[in-house]
């Protein structure tokens, strides 16, 4: 195995342990520089009060 094979696998398991939830770091693990990979923002649910709460409030 050459040594840029080597490297490559190295890096795909440092990107795997550092990545539980499965997001494509390919870019990464293919040797594009971190600061050129711009990760897709995560989605946030809303979660509004009950109604008895938020008539005290104004938003």
């Amino acid at each position: 195995m050459e040594e840029s094979q080597i490297e490559t696998r190295l890096r795909a398991l440092v990107v795997n342990s550092a990545n539980p939830s499965g997001a494509d770091l390919t870019a990464i693990v293919e040797g594009t520089p971190i600061e050129d990979v711009r990760p897709e923002a995560p989605t946030v649910d809303l979660v509004y009060p009950p109604a008895e709460i938020s008539r005290h409030f104004r938003y």
